[in-house]
């Protein structure tokens, strides 16, 4: 399953709010909430975080920024990073989903200032659970290649009205395999990609996510019909259910994701 690297990541922060949005929709049509609970919370409990982690120069405790996806299915959700505490020569950053309602959880990175994450836990209901913090294996690993290469050039990108200065660039290529009972098994490549600029907390001011699941649960499919089922409007229909049975017998699919910044006053409009 994929879901729980798309929250945290990738700036990992933006990603894992989707899947849990399929997960959690998906309980209106199971009626199986503490099975979907713990599903979820298992593989967020299983994924790596990456070694490299930015901080934008001069970061000062209380620096926010949101994430947000791109898309009317994404409306109202999205994360919010933001620099919690400096400890021992740390920062300490939390990665939590806008929307609440969905799924309430955190993600703790302890940062230095130069982006090596030293340490990382997940805080779910109470509880804590230490995460592990991987670097690259092209052979076998999560992370199979990860590049972060300075723009000679620094180059300009407006987005929303707000134009930015790209110096930086980071790419990840990532390759994952799960076997699991609520979605089945899935195999799937990604690549993402992230502008960044100095100038915002956390430098993300875009980021781009392609890549191809395979064999098994076609989970990207199972986006739509996740939301249709959560809709009062169309639960439970014959529609529904057999666009379900159906995206759960794909064999490959191929999909993209976009993730654009947003600066902290703009909260308010994205809490629920």
């Amino acid at each position: 399953m994929l879901f729980f690297y798309f929250i945290d990541s990738e700036n990992e922060g933006g990603k894992m709010f989707r899947w849990i949005a399929v997960c959690m929709s998906l309980m209106t049509l199971t009626g199986c909430m503490t099975m979907a609970r713990n599903y979820v919370v298992g593989k967020m409990k299983e994924a790596p975080m990456y070694e490299f982690f930015y901080i934008h120069p001069g970061a000062n405790v209380g620096d926010t920024a949101l994430q947000i996806p791109q898309g009317e299915m994404w409306e109202g959700n999205g994360t919010r990073v933001t620099l919690i505490a400096k400890e021992d020569g740390l920062n300490l950053v939390s990665l939590e989903p806008l929307n609440k309602d969905i799924f309430d959880y955190r993600h703790v990175l302890w940062v230095t200032d130069e982006g090596q994450v030293k340490k990382a836990e997940l805080q779910y209901n109470g509880e804590i659970f230490p995460l592990r913090v991987e670097g690259v294996n092209p052979e076998n690993g999560h992370f199979r290649n990860v590049i972060f290469e300075k723009v000679a050039t620094p180059q300009r990108f407006e987005s929303k009205g707000r134009v930015y200065n790209v110096e930086y660039i980071q790419t990840q290529q990532i390759s994952y395999h799960s076997d699991g009972v609520f979605m089945g098994a899935m195999d799937a490549d990604m690549t993402i990609i992230i502008f960044i600029d100095p100038s915002v907390p956390f430098g993300l001011v875009k980021s781009f996510m392609s890549g191809k699941t395979k064999k098994g649960a076609g989970a990207f499919d199972f986006i739509g019909v996740a939301m249709k089922a959560a809709n009062p409007d169309v639960f439970s229909s014959r529609e529904v259910l057999n666009e379900l049975y159906s995206s759960s017998k794909s064999t490959e699919v191929e999909w993209m994701m976009e993730f654009t910044y947003e600066p902290p006053e703009a909260a308010g409009q994205q809490d629920h």
